[in-house]
């Protein structure tokens, strides 16, 4: 049989090589889109962010730093853009050893103005660990919200509680026992507690006893409710002490939010909080309350056995001082030597004095900011027209620091014996002509024989030369201020001269004449706080040693008008702070030491990578 096969239909040559060829040039096209998507994603999605040249050494640094330094003014800020002349850096952020600086004094800031915050300290003191509740820095006035029960060790104490902290909840011992974890409390101090408070509060105050089950028996308030019941007692704050023993912990980071929504912490700084009781000054004033829990339950500490309740009739504090119980313990070392008797001269006992933060005024702030701002705007501005102010900028003549001293402390009158408050007097007195004692200060080390001097560095000098007035009357000013400078005085002229021309030459008259109206309101508001110069100093003709204050912006001391505007940009800036000492005689506030910027390199851990990885 025959069979026949069917047609088959072949493509023209010509189609077929327009097929190959079209094929080739999709997978060209394929491969060097690819090559391209690569290209660009090593850029534009190099990282979670999608930023693209974010980088840990330059953008993060860049930012932490700017971060940092607007904390300083105000935590709250609006949108705002950075592009701008006024956020420029003097930072070299194009190398990978920049680093971020951080005020260590800020955890200390954050944590007195946070007492505001009622809602977050109710729920600080539930989830902090019981144990250590009476270690808070705070000397307790009342037992109850009611303030029914005094606590305060001296009759002028409790009546300065009342004229001054009745406001604040840290004064009440209610605040801890009603929020704390009672049975963690109890194991750690419940001895303590029964002997001290618990056995005379039935006689003390009506139903005391159902009065004090209701705190302890676990029964708690939501934190929103407990904190309308704070207010409904008059209880604005819960404000700590001033204090050394403990340093402060802080995290504090800012976030980044990519195009998805997506947030990312980057660090601003980082510090762990730890005791460091061997350092600590401030005991000398008071010991915390978890001494006095620790002495009423420890045979041979003096008041064994004793009540810690004001009206008990075996107060622990009725026949004998809390000062005395610091030198038995040799946290005072009787009998006080020559600066620590003119400490309790003027202000009065040891162990019955509050210590607390001074803010700085919001006008100082203000001022160190439009200032610093404008000068930053004019430096970047210069970058563009020309590059002269710059070259003057980095040309200043500086001194490394200053020695300044107030004319009252004559050097043929006068030796210096200590410049902290709460240290006793240095082994060798020095004559005033080689400068002042370090200040008080967190880190001031006791019974040494070191400067306090004003670290220089070209913004301090900028502002304080614009604030002081400096630049509208350099021929009498300049000479005026370098007066103070005891060491270098010849160096001070030069240093003065540099910058006073560098500013009447780069800002106009007009804004110089402003900055200075607006310098002049900014030292009476420093002058309303009352913080100043202190120091122990020796006076020759008696030989005796007398406490030494001088308010800043002092009007009597023409001298020390620059130095107080230097001191009081420090305080703005973070690397001082200040301090008030309440004693039961007098009470006096005092600019610290210096306490340096402490600095970190951003950790390129930090930098989000894990979805860029697969994009």
């Amino acid at each position: 049989m025959l069979t026949m096969a069917g047609a088959v239909v072949v493509a023209s040559s010509r189609f077929a090589k327009l097929k190959v060829w079209s094929g080739l040039l999709y997978l060209a096209a394929s491969v060097v889109g690819s090559l391209s998507y690569l290209e660009l994603s090593g850029v534009n999605l190099a990282n979670d962010l999608y930023w693209s040249t974010y980088n840990t050494s330059g953008t993060q640094s860049f930012l932490a730093n700017w971060f940092n330094r607007l904390l300083m003014v105000n935590a709250t800020q609006p949108s705002m853009p950075l592009d701008v002349p006024a956020f420029a850096d003097l930072l070299d952020y194009s190398t990978p050893d920049t680093l971020i600086s951080y005020a260590r004094v800020y955890a200390r800031l954050v944590q007195y103005e946070a007492g505001s915050d009622l809602g977050m300290m109710v729920q600080g003191l539930r989830s902090m660990d019981a144990c250590q509740a009476p270690w808070i820095a705070t000397s307790y006035c009342w037992l109850d919200f009611d303030r029914q029960i005094e606590m305060a060790n001296t009759i002028a104490r409790q009546d300065r509680c009342m004229t001054n902290y009745r406001s604040n909840s840290a004064v009440y011992l209610e605040s801890i026992l009603r929020n704390v974890d009672w049975p963690t409390f109890e194991s750690c101090w419940g001895t303590s507690f029964e002997v001290g408070i618990a056995k005379d509060v039935p006689s003390l105050k009506v139903r005391g006893a159902d009065w004090l089950t209701s705190l302890t028996n676990g029964n708690r308030l939501s934190v929103a409710d407990e904190v309308v019941f704070w207010q409904s007692m008059g209880l604005l704050t819960y404000t700590t002490q001033w204090q050394n023993y403990k340093a402060l912990g802080l995290r504090d980071v800012f976030s980044i939010e990519n195009a998805l929504g997506m947030m990312y912490d980057m660090t601003l700084q980082s510090t762990n909080g730890s005791y460091q009781s061997s350092m600590s000054t401030s005991w000398k004033t008071y010991w915390t309350f978890a001494s006095d829990l620790w002495a009423i339950a420890t045979n041979g500490s003096g008041i064994a056995g004793k009540s810690l309740l004001r009206q008990s009739p075996q107060f622990a504090f009725a026949n004998v001082s809390l000062e005395t119980m610091l030198t038995r313990n040799t946290t005072l070392l009787a009998p006080l030597d020559g600066a620590l008797s003119a400490f309790r001269d003027s202000l009065g006992p040891f162990g019955a004095v509050d210590l607390y933060h001074v803010a700085f005024p919001a006008s100082l702030v203000r001022l160190q900011h439009d200032a610093m701002r404008e000068l930053t705007t004019l430096l970047a501005l210069s970058s563009i027209n020309s590059t002269s102010m710059q070259n003057d900028y980095a040309n200043l003549v500086l001194m490394y620091s200053m020695s300044p001293v107030p004319r009252y402390l004559d050097r043929n009158t006068y030796l210096c014996a200590g410049g902290s408050l709460f240290c006793g007097e240095i082994p060798s007195n020095f004559n005033v002509s080689l400068g002042l004692s370090q200040f008080t200060g967190v880190d001031t080390m006791c019974y040494t024989s070191f400067n306090d001097w004003i670290f220089v560095n070209p913004m301090q000098a900028i502002f304080s030369v614009i604030a002081s007035g400096i630049a509208l009357d350099p021929t009498h000013l300049i000479p005026l201020a370098c007066a103070a400078e005891v060491i270098v005085p010849t160096q001070c002229l030069a240093f003065l001269t540099s910058v006073s021309s560098f500013v009447s030459t780069h800002f106009t008259k007009s804004s110089l004449q402003a900055y200075r109206s607006q310098a002049i309101f900014v030292g009476a508001d420093v002058m309303a706080t009352s913080v100043g110069i202190m120091q122990y100093v020796r006076h020759l003709p008696t030989n005796h040693i007398m406490l030494f204050h001088q308010v800043l912006f002092d009007p009597s001391d023409a001298t020390m008008m620059y130095t107080s505007y230097a001191l009081a940009y420090d305080w703005a800036v973070g690397t001082r702070e200040a301090i008030v000492a309440h004693g039961d005689a007098n009470s006096v506030a005092v600019i610290s030491g210096i306490s340096p910027m402490s600095r970190f390199a951003a950790s390129s851990m930090e930098m989000p990578l894990n979805v860029a990885t697969y994009l």
